[in-house]
C-alpha cells in the first residue's frame, strides 16, 4: 500500500514538473578579484550563481576595512584567467565564508608553490585574508 501511494505521489510530482516553464537562461558569468591582505596577492573566481553574486557585491559595497567574508572553494588546475596562477577556483564550488577550518587557509604563492600537493592532500581553499577587491568586467 505504502509502495503505491508513493509511486502515485511521484507521478504526480514529475507530471506537475513537466508543466512548468523552464526557468530563465544561466545568468552571465561574473568575474571578482580577490586581495590575500597579508601577502598583497591577487587572484580572480567566477560565479554565475546570482545569489552569490549579490553577496559579493553586498561586500563591495563596504569599505575594504570591513569586508570580512573570505572565499572558500574547490580549486583545480589551470589558469582559467587567474593569471599569474597555474590554479583557479572551480565556477560553481565556491562561496564566501565567515570561517572555515585551518586545514584550507594559506596564500596564493603557497597553492602557487605547492599545487599537486594541495590539490591531492586538500582540493580546496579558504585564504582567511582574503577579501573580494573589485568586481571585472
Amino acid at each position: 500500500m505504502f509502495r503505491r501511494i508513493f509511486l502515485i505521489a511521484l507521478a504526480a510530482s514529475l507530471a506537475a514538473c513537466a508543466r512548468e516553464p523552464a526557468g530563465p537562461e544561466s545568468a552571465p558569468a561574473v568575474t571578482f578579484r580577490f586581495v590575500h591582505t597579508t601577502h598583497d596577492e591577487r587572484f580572480v573566481a567566477r560565479t554565475s550563481d546570482p545569489d552569490l553574486i549579490a553577496r559579493v557585491r553586498a561586500e563591495l559595497a563596504k569599505p575594504l576595512a570591513e569586508r570580512a567574508l573570505h572565499i572558500n572553494g574547490v580549486i583545480a588546475k589551470g589558469s582559467d584567467a587567474n593569471a599569474p596562477w597555474s590554479w583557479h577556483f572551480v565556477e560553481k564550488e565556491w562561496t564566501l565564508a565567515e570561517m572555515s577550518i585551518e586545514l584550507c587557509d594559506g596564500w596564493p604563492g603557497y597553492i602557487e608553490e605547492n599545487l599537486d600537493t594541495w590539490l591531492a592532500d586538500v582540493g580546496f581553499f579558504c585564504p582567511w585574508a582574503s577579501r573580494v577587491e573589485i568586481e571585472l568586467q
